[in-house]
């Protein structure tokens, strides 16, 4: 008989630890069906209702936030590892969530003239081979730097053929340099007006022919803002010889009886300034009756 009801104690026993492990696997499915997980940034989400009172309550928010680390732990050990010198090396699977940006994305850079002009042409850009055939020469030679092909007629006798509105009076290989010159300048104020479209102009423009006093506003405008451009925003940069110093601004409080009275008494704080000491009435009085003198002789 006591084998039997120790026998039907155990079984018991085992009907208690079945329902209680059932029970603790549906609340584990009921805590997965609230959780989200991104382990490539160690994080997981609890989405499961709470409750007004558990707000306010640390310990059951403490004990959600262990649950769910919990369960983030396990995850993570649940990945594919390999052995490594230091221990076991898991793969950590790509993130799921974008983090947002801090700052907006950046607007894309304006077209140059160029650039929007080979676009509608359909013009892409080639890289330009080094050497090239010069027909002069009748060899490779590189298409810039030392001996570069455009060079080759300097190895050849000076000979330019003449156009039929050549009169002979001007040199054509000074004119040939000029007309380079000139196609330089051309280039570079083209890529002058391209800067000032996409970056617009300077604040500091001089005028073509600008007078001796324009000159000198214009440095000294220049000369603050590269003082102004350092860390300190000139603050500890040197003054130049002869420089005018900048005044700080006096700040005058309006006359009225609260201004007048806070006055009063700070004077009468700085009289009365030991602990414990008393008020000198006769130092008071002279004070006063040397003001009223001093008022007196300057009407």
């Amino acid at each position: 008989t006591i084998t039997q009801g120790e026998t039907k104690i155990s079984a018991i026993a085992l009907l208690k630890k079945r329902e209680e492990r059932d029970a603790n696997n549906d609340e584990e499915e009921a805590k997965e069906q609230y959780m989200s997980y991104d382990l490539a940034r160690l994080a997981a989400f609890n989405t499961t209702p709470v409750g007004k009172f558990n707000l306010k309550d640390d310990s059951s928010m403490l004990e959600r936030a262990k649950n769910s680390c919990q369960l983030l732990v396990q995850r993570l050990f649940a990945l594919p590892s390999e052995p490594a010198e230091f221990g076991r090396l898991a793969e950590l699977p790509p993130p799921t969530i974008s983090l947002p940006r801090e700052k907006p994305t950046p607007k894309p850079k304006p077209l140059t003239r160029w650039e929007k002009f080979a676009k509608d042409k359909g013009i892409q850009k080639k890289k330009k081979d080094r050497m090239v055939f010069d027909e002069q020469a009748n060899e490779w030679r590189p298409a810039w730097g030392y001996k570069k092909a455009s060079n080759a007629e300097k190895d050849l006798p000076p000979i330019m053929e003449a156009g039929p509105q050549d009169d002979g009076s001007s040199d054509p290989f000074t004119k040939k340099e000029m007309e380079k010159k000139e196609t330089l300048q051309k280039q570079k104020n083209r890529e002058k007006r391209n800067h000032e479209e996409i970056h617009g102009k300077t604040h500091l423009q001089l005028s073509e022919n600008p007078s001796k006093q324009e000159q000198k506003l214009q440095t000294k405008a220049q000369l603050k803002l590269a003082q102004k451009s350092t860390g300190s925003l000139g603050k500890f940069d040197k003054k130049l010889k002869g420089e005018l110093k900048s005044a700080p601004n006096r700040k005058f409080d309006p006359e009225t009886l609260q201004n007048e009275k806070k006055r009063n008494l700070e004077l009468l704080s700085k009289i009365v300034s030991v602990e414990g000491a008393t008020l000198d009435h006769e130092k008071a009085a002279n004070k006063g009756v040397g003001s009223v003198s001093f008022m007196a002789s300057d009407r």
